[in-house]
């Protein structure tokens, strides 16, 4: 059966938070359901369903807003029951034809030198391949958290229209549109963030 995408409609993102992403995701990387809601509401999210008929596979919550063309996908998951069977890659395929006149796609991963345990650092290093291998590239290490989670930065680029852009206006232009002013002192950016150009 053909796999198709969608966006969520608003009255399914309660149903995808507290069955999925809460799931998929540690407590700390995840923004309140009211917020989430709150800004998918206002189009700072789109949420997209990758399906087999009626059946969901996988997941991607995208924020699109960026005066600066890029597309950060801040949350992305294939259900536990499909996964490595390339509906992952499928999925991240739909997201690059969907977003192809943005500048390109952003993805964060966590650190994986911060896993608690070698079965942890494992699944991350799985992550940063995973991306590698479909094209993204692994920036340097810059020290930047969110919600207290050390991350690493992935950058795909889609458009060479748009012009460089530097990581630390890009980050906190996305960030402004899907947290709000008032939380992005909660972001925490080191020195290597400010000035470093996206190209």
């Amino acid at each position: 059966m053909e796999h198709t995408v969608r966006r969520a409609g608003l009255d399914e993102l309660g149903p995808l938070y507290q069955h999925h992403m809460r799931r998929d995701f540690p407590t700390g990387e995840l923004l309140p359901f009211s917020s989430y809601a709150k800004r998918s509401g206002m189009d700072a999210y789109e949420t997209w369903l990758l399906e087999d008929g009626k059946a969901m596979l996988a997941y991607a919550v995208c924020a699109p807003l960026s005066a600066h063309g890029w597309v950060l996908v801040a949350y992305f998951a294939v259900l536990p029951e499909h996964r490595s069977r390339g509906v992952g890659t499928q999925m991240l395929e739909q997201l690059q034809a969907m977003y192809a006149r943005r500048a390109g796609l952003l993805v964060e991963v966590e650190r994986p030198r911060d896993a608690p345990d070698e079965a942890e650092r494992a699944l991350r290093n799985r992550r940063v391949a995973f991306y590698v291998q479909r094209g993204f590239t692994l920036l340097p290490d810059m020290g930047y958290s969110v919600f207290t989670v050390p991350m690493l930065l992935m950058a795909h680029r889609l458009n060479a229209n748009w012009p460089p852009t530097e990581l630390d206006a890009a980050l906190r232009g996305i960030y402004r549109t899907i947290i709000g002013p008032a939380m992005l002192d909660d972001l925490s950016f080191g020195d290597g963030v400010a000035g470093y150009v996206l190209e």
